[in-house]
């Protein structure tokens, strides 16, 4: 079945389909059926943020929320506390006061998750369930915005574990020292050729595109205006938070990864998808033992198509980045003008995309005379 396009020109007047999942009874009800049109009515003047926090109050009061239970099923849980998390956002940015009882719980389930209890970039991508039930804090046009968005980065994360699966699969071929020299590097530039295939014009690439081209930026500043820094201290929910571009850098030449990206994954380890962390973890560990793409490569004498396919993963790379970089040109010029952070807190955005989108992973061969 061919994916739903994304942005397009115009939405058409149909509501956004559901299959209901709703793990918190009434209080997912409000959530999803209520609070967008409720935010949107604090913005025009026409509630006061007082409604929305009393309102909260009496939802989560009145609801049995029994994390134990929940805690049976991990999606279903992590839906449970997107619910919370997000009323409280909507709290928050309308300058309500936050009722004890919502606090509390979103505390509750969140040390049960073992994460943050604030927003995350996982919440909204990877938890939230876009394709049957989707969590959004705006109505009309702007809702369905708001979901291509997310929908645009839940495709991109799906592409690139698949990038990073392949990856380790050629570590693992280049490193199997039972297997004959001219079949490791046989195997591993098939996968990595395959891996990689359609690049620079890649899918997740040309997707992100679709942000810095199509995605109308009126929308994108309205639901953005709710991933601001939380109140508690945390970062704000960004795409900076991904894994799978350090992950990716990391497995292909880690050795040659800026010691500022070394700095920024240490610093963003509680704001990383949970999945996406071990795979992150293991990247590092296969660093700190010189393991990389670049290094087994170089160890079988840099065979010409298998260290073109390095090449060309560092193509994907810098074409990713560009297509990010001209988003935030488009979506976010104040941010990326420096007169404000982006939404990770990075003050300086020109400057940190593109010293990534000019570093060097792999270099290039050197001709012999």
């Amino acid at each position: 079945m061919p994916e739903r396009p994304l942005f397009p020109s115009g939405y058409d007047a149909e509501p956004i389909p559901r299959t209901p999942i709703r793990p918190l009874g009434m209080v997912s009800d409000f959530v999803v059926d209520v609070l967008p049109s409720y935010l949107a009515d604090i913005r025009a003047g026409k509630r006061s943020a007082t409604e929305l926090s009393d309102a909260a109050d009496v939802f989560v009061g009145s609801t049995r929320i029994n994390w134990d239970e929940l805690n049976g099923d991990d999606k279903i849980r992590d839906i449970a506390l997107l619910d919370l998390i997000l009323l409280r956002q909507g709290i928050i940015r309308a300058e309500g006061a936050m009722p004890p009882n919502l606090q509390k719980e979103v505390r509750l389930g969140a040390a049960m998750s073992r994460r943050i209890p604030a927003l995350t970039y996982e919440d909204l991508v990877m938890v939230n369930p876009l394709g049957k039930d989707p969590r959004l804090l705006t109505t009309g046009d702007e809702s369905k915005t708001e979901l291509d968005f997310y929908e645009t980065h839940a495709r991109i994360e799906a592409d690139l574990a698949q990038v990073i699966s392949s990856m380790v699969k050629s570590i693992t071929a280049l490193g199997d020292t039972n297997i004959a020299p001219t079949a490791r590097v046989a195997e591993a530039t098939t996968l990595l050729t395959d891996a990689f295939r359609g690049i620079p014009s890649s899918h997740a690439a040309h997707t992100l595109g679709g942000i810095g081209k199509d995605m109308q930026v009126p929308h994108f500043n309205l639901f953005n205006a709710y991933f601001q820094p939380d109140p508690d201290g945390y970062r704000a929910p960004s795409g900076l938070f991904t894994t799978t571009i350090p992950c990716i850098e990391l497995l292909l030449a880690g050795e040659n990864v800026l010691p500022s990206t070394e700095d920024e994954i240490e610093k963003s380890m509680d704001y990383y998808p949970r999945a996406g962390k071990a795979k992150l973890r293991f990247a590092q560990e296969l660093n700190t033992h010189g393991v990389s793409l670049l290094s087994l490569t170089q160890a079988v004498g840099n065979p010409p198509d298998l260290y073109a396919q390095l090449q060309r993963a560092e193509n994907y790379l810098r074409s990713f980045r560009r297509s990010h970089l001209k988003a935030v040109i488009n979506k976010a010029p104040d941010a990326y003008s420096g007169d404000r952070a982006g939404t990770a807190g990075v003050m300086d955005v020109k400057n940190f995309l593109e010293v990534r989108i000019d570093q060097v992973l792999i270099p290039d061969l050197e001709q012999p005379n």
